[in-house]
């Protein structure tokens, strides 16, 4: 397996360990303001890097809700960014079963590639 061939499954790890992270920290805060001890505050550089993130990811949602808005209209906007995350979703999930396909093809030899059945028509239809 090559590297670029690798690279959605370690995009994908990337993704589930930051939307891991993402639960777990919204969980210590939920138990810090029901009375447990807070979590413990975040160096200097990591707090810096944490907020440059930040940043970037709500400079590219702004960005991409701006173009989806300019292209279809405001109502699409707003959807844009849910779908950034089911499309996360998706990633995790296909990333996972071609690590699967791969690592039984890599054991079996054998490995049942998924075809689309594609319909032709004879005639194009009228507009």
């Amino acid at each position: 397996m090559r590297m670029r061939d690798r690279q959605s499954v370690l995009a994908a790890l990337l993704l589930l360990a930051a939307y891991d992270a993402l639960l777990l920290w919204t969980v210590l805060f939920l138990a810090s303001l029901a009375g447990a001890p807070p979590p413990p505050a975040p160096s200097p550089a990591l707090a810096l890097l944490l907020s440059i993130n930040l940043g970037l990811l709500v400079w590219r949602l702004a960005m991409r809700t701006g173009f989806v808005t300019r292209t279809y209209g405001w109502r699409e906007g707003l959807r844009s960014v849910p779908r950034v995350i089911v499309g996360n979703a998706i990633a995790m999930l296909a990333a996972r079963r071609a690590l699967m396909t791969y690592l039984k093809l890599r054991r079996t030899g054998t490995a049942a590639w998924d075809k689309i059945a594609h319909f032709f028509p004879r005639e194009l239809p009228a507009e």
